[in-house]
């Protein structure tokens, strides 16, 4: 009896003493971490994690990275891009790179829109998008920008000089309405890239835990100097683990992309547009006078942001002809044919945009001749509309153009740019800056930019 007393209480000094050494102590470089080593450190050290996540720990993964072992758990929840939730979450626990000491981060995965939708999923090999970085209290530490599975940005906490600023553009933007966090405390976090002669790109999403988070942030071109594209500044490496589509033995689900959302004026009247510019022909065209206005519904108005509360935005365009005191007025726009993802890529056509609502507008004056080269134009659309290569922007761009109006080019970075991932489109967000910027110029030209405009009807289809 007394010989067994003596095993069990070695055996419970062994445990003990293991246990304090998993705890307290630096771990070696040449240990492994296990996930029941690092589920007894959590439970012994981060007590208010373990109390708030449903932590499952049948779905942990370890992960043999360049600085490390780490252990790897999806968490339930969801940031949030332009009402859409997007991307995953998961909860990193890895050795400190300048303690050795155990550490908890919470890292969000948030794949470009763009990306993620057309690809219809994600992959380590190509990721675009942001990796967000988190301290055991969820506030945030800092970011990495990827592009084609490539470091091409960083992102870190902005002073509170440069945050005010931020919010106070966005604040006093002609934004119809701005985004609020559901949940949490609705604190606001900037974060920027600091790096030199790059693009700055705008976005804002809310994070896993219901807070608002507005970044600035810029993007290179170069290839980083980091030779691990998912670590950042500090050595903090969070690459994601692989997750299966369709689930099953125990491992996570890939989240699926989100369809986009509706289109402004997606359910107007589908017209033939050939049918709509012969009604010009009932006026006379002699002493006849010929106007053109674009009309712009911005993403997120007052912003430069390709997605926000007005899905990727709208461009339509009025055709009016005025003689003898008539005025014969058109008010189109080109569409996908295609429902969720399919939006992004499908067969095109064209709708009555009259009375349509709008945010920035620029009139031309055109002769009859440059009037009838538009008419040409849009009463044969291009078939196949695609948001990166023909949208509603490119079709009022290029039917302006035919005339030689002076529209300026939409054309603006989608997404991210980088090694392999040059992302440009025209876009109704590249569509309202670029009129923007030819107004700042010329304050006499015949832009407007407030919220609140609508339209002229149209006449409709002529037999």
């Amino acid at each position: 009896m007394k010989n067994y007393f003596k095993i069990a209480l070695a055996i419970i000094i062994t445990v003990s003493a293991c246990k304090k050494d998993h705890i307290d102590r630096p771990l070696r470089g040449e240990q492994q971490l296990t996930i029941a080593q690092t589920r007894l450190w959590l439970e012994a050290n981060e007590k208010s994690i373990v109390k708030k996540y449903k932590l499952q720990w049948e779905k942990a993964a370890r992960l043999s990275q360049s600085s490390g072992d780490r252990i790897v758990m999806p968490l339930s929840g969801q940031p949030t891009i332009g009402g859409h939730p997007q991307g995953f979450r998961e909860l990193s626990i890895t050795k400190s790179p300048k303690t050795g000491l155990l550490q908890a981060n919470f890292v969000e995965f948030i794949p470009d829109a763009l990306y993620f939708q057309r690809k219809g999923g994600w992959a380590k090999a190509d990721f675009t998008g942001w990796a967000l970085i988190y301290d055991r209290h969820y506030q945030f530490l800092s970011g990495i920008l990827l592009s084609s599975g490539r470091k091409v940005g960083e992102m870190l906490p902005a002073s509170n000089s440069q945050r005010q600023q931020f919010i106070s553009k966005i604040n006093n933007s002609t934004a119809a309405q701005q985004p609020v966090a559901p949940t949490g405390t609705g604190n606001i976090q900037h974060l920027f890239a600091p790096v030199e002669e790059c693009t700055w790109t705008q976005s804002s999403y809310i994070d896993s835990e219901g807070v608002l988070v507005i970044h600035n942030q810029r993007s290179c071109t170069q290839v980083s100097p980091y030779d691990d594209p998912w670590t950042d500044y500090t050595g903090i490496e969070v690459q994601p683990r692989e997750y299966q589509t369709g689930g099953g033995g125990g491992s996570p689900t890939a989240p699926e992309p989100p369809a986009p959302s509706n289109l402004p004026g997606e359910d107007s009247e589908k017209v033939n547009p050939k049918k709509m510019m012969d009604c010009f022909a009932q006026l006379n065209s002699r002493n006849a006078a010929y106007q053109v206005k674009i009309m712009v519904v911005e993403p997120f108005p007052g912003t430069s942001f390709n997605l926000g509360p007005n899905s990727f935005g709208h461009v339509a365009m009025s055709l009016s002809k005025t003689a003898g005191g008539q005025t014969i007025t058109q008010t189109i726009g080109y569409y996908p044919t295609g429902t969720g993802l399919s939006q992004l890529h499908s067969k095109g056509i064209v709708r009555d945009n009259g009375d349509i609502s709008y945010n920035v507008g620029a009139s031309y004056f055109t002769d009859e001749k440059g009037f009838q080269k538009i008419l040409d134009y849009v009463s044969n659309p291009p078939l196949t509309y695609d948001f990166m290569e023909f949208n509603c922007s490119s079709f009022v761009y290029e039917a302006s153009r035919s005339a030689g109006l002076p529209v300026p080019d939409p054309m603006t970075q989608v997404g991210f740019a980088g090694p392999g991932g040059a992302g440009y489109a025209r876009t109704p967000a590249g569509m309202g800056s670029a009129l923007r910027t030819v107004k700042a110029q010329n304050p006499k030209a015949d832009i407007t930019t407030n919220p609140g405009y609508r339209a002229p009807a149209s006449k409709g289809e002529c037999p």
